[in-house]
């Protein structure tokens, strides 16, 4: 370990140069991250994971992948709260954490942020503030086909139906969307253009209530609207970072292709998008058995979409009256009542400034005294 960071540190273009070095080093990378290394070792070599990313050619990615992928399953807890807090043990995963999350941001690559993913599914996470930040940093520093690469790699994770719930919203929430402002206009184009059918197929699937899926468990709908409400954000991401004419001109004429419309007028996908968010104005979801807080990021979600969409696209003052203020109670359209969580208690205590300690009016009251005998 200390002859390949004396090497590294030394001169990294020669240490890395030739097929047969760059062999050696994700061999014995990989060697010293094998299972039974203890994790504390491992921490470690992972000090040397940003130079081996950012050396090795793509070809010998799987490995350093796997490796990473081995500790991550084997040395890792499922939920950060499983550790005792002040342990050695979690004192430990973090530093290993810290290892992955400073790789990340020094050397970007789909293969971390894939090595990652377990950790995402841990929505109550006791490093999150720190994984959060680490996202952050390495968003904003990505080039525009670095962005491209880390979205179609995570793309596919998200559609990945086998992952957990909270792993794939984390994708769309953490990465995929502040990915989508981070791009350039020209970058963030052609990523819609490429996925625009695959997310109106998914907002297409909105009859949650319907006679079909009447003896679906409720954990099948709990992932549906899941999976939903990432589609309604990623699409709101769209219209929020696109300009009206990109949208039509460009996205619509992909999706226009994908419907087999020969003929588009240029409005055809902010039609359907609206059409789909405001129809979940009406959705009567409390049956489903899920729950209520997932009913109401729904909605919000689809209100959100709506919202980006309407003043993207529309200038007029009766669109922004009817779709954001105008509920229809006869069709069961309601706004407030749905992306405004109700039966939630506020309590909102008296601020007042602190009254002075005994031992302050003392201390005030000497200085006063010392001023006054001088």
């Amino acid at each position: 370990l200390e002859l390949m960071k004396h090497a590294a540190r030394a001169d990294p273009v020669a240490s890395f140069e030739g097929a047969r070095r760059q062999g050696w080093f994700r061999d014995v990378f990989c060697g010293l991250m094998a299972r039974e290394v203890p994790l504390p070792f491992k921490v470690e070599v992972l000090e040397l994971l940003p130079v081996v990313v950012r050396s090795l050619p793509a070809a010998m990615h799987p490995a350093i992948e796997a490796a990473l992928s081995t500790m991550v399953v084997y040395d890792f807890p499922v939920r950060s709260s499983d550790l005792p807090r002040g342990s050695s043990l979690l004192l430990e995963y973090c530093a290993a954490l810290d290892r992955m999350l400073a790789a990340l941001v020094a050397a970007p690559s789909p293969l971390l942020f894939r090595a990652l993913l377990p950790v995402l599914r841990d929505p109550e996470h006791v490093h999150g503030a720190a994984i959060d930040a680490a996202l952050r940093q390495c968003v904003a520093a990505l080039s525009d086909n670095e962005c491209s690469e880390v979205f179609d790699a995570l793309w596919e994770e998200f559609q990945e139906a086998t992952h957990h719930d909270a792993l794939r919203s984390a994708v769309v929430h953490k990465v995929l969307c502040p990915l989508v402002h981070h791009m350039s206009l020209t970058a963030a184009t052609r990523v819609f253009e490429r996925r625009i059918a695959e997310l109106m197929a998914v907002l297409d699937d909105h009859h949650f209530e319907g006679a079909e899926r009447a003896g679906d468990p409720p954990e099948q709908h709990a992932s549906r609207l899941t999976v939903y409400v990432c589609a309604l954000r990623l699409v709101q991401a769209m219209y929020d970072a696109l300009p009206g004419k990109v949208v039509r001109d460009a996205v619509n004429a992909r999706y226009c292709a994908g419907r087999g419309v020969a003929a588009p007028k240029g409005n055809e996908l902010t039609t359907a998008v609206m059409k789909l968010a405001h129809a979940a104005k009406s959705k009567q979801l409390a049956t489903l058995g899920v729950r209520r807080e997932a009913v109401l990021e729904y909605q919000q979600a689809a209100y959100n979409t709506l919202a980006a969409v309407v003043i993207a696209t529309q200038s007029k003052e009766q669109f922004f009256t009817v779709f954001f203020f105008k509920e229809n109670a006869k069709k069961g359209e309601r706004i407030w009542e749905n992306i405004v969580d109700t039966a939630e208690v506020h309590h909102f205590e008296v601020e007042t400034r602190p009254l002075p300690s005994v031992l302050d009016k003392i201390s005030a009251l000497r200085e006063r005294a010392d001023k006054a005998r001088k």
